[in-house]
């Protein structure tokens, strides 16, 4: 096989010369390694460019997330204290809101003070945001969360749906709006 070589004297890029080909780098490419295997090892290098670009785009978002979440002020939700209650004593790790307003603003990292709506009985309990993943209905959080996380005194995902759709507009709000699922933790 004769050489196709530039005029620098370096074979052609993607070219046949002696030893092989050519690669993007005018790296010489060994005979053996052209045809079907060298297709596959750019596949794998474009695969792992691909992959390291993801990584590093989550990364960034992660990082940007975290530095906006930090700053954020502490969000004050009000709650019945039955709710406080069972999220002091860790049972209720998830709370279940329409996605409007304060909450649509909410960041994982983020703190929230959970304080009672009934100023008689008093009682406030302030959480880390962990996580936040968002749902077209409360059927459909409550069927992908652990719903006993959500309202641990349920025996049903029916049941819970009837416990949010009771709440004056939630029912259509969360049709417009859809619903977060909010992962808290006691701090």
């Amino acid at each position: 096989m004769a050489s196709v070589m530039s005029t620098s004297g370096s074979p052609v890029l993607g070219l046949p010369s002696a030893t092989g080909t050519t690669d993007p780098k005018n790296h010489v490419v060994p005979a053996s390694r052209v045809g079907s295997g060298i297709e596959g090892e750019v596949d794998l290098l474009f695969k792992t460019m691909k992959e390291a670009v993801a990584a590093r785009t989550n990364a960034e978002t992660k990082e940007i997330a975290e530095k906006s979440s930090e700053h954020a002020p502490t969000a004050d939700v009000p709650l019945f204290k039955k709710y406080i209650d069972l999220i002091i004593d860790g049972i209720k790790t998830i709370e279940g809101r329409v996605d409007t307003g304060v909450y649509s603003n909410l960041r994982v990292g983020q703190k929230v003070r959970f304080f009672c709506i009934d100023v008689h009985n008093g009682g406030e309990v302030s959480c880390t945001i962990t996580k936040i993943n968002k749902y077209t209905s409360f059927a459909e959080m409550l069927q992908q969360e652990e719903y006993k996380l959500c309202l641990p005194q349920i025996a049903s995902i029916e049941e819970g749906v009837k416990i949010y759709n009771d709440i004056p507009n939630y029912k259509e709000r969360a049709v417009l709006f859809g619903v977060l699922a909010i992962h808290i933790k006691k701090v």
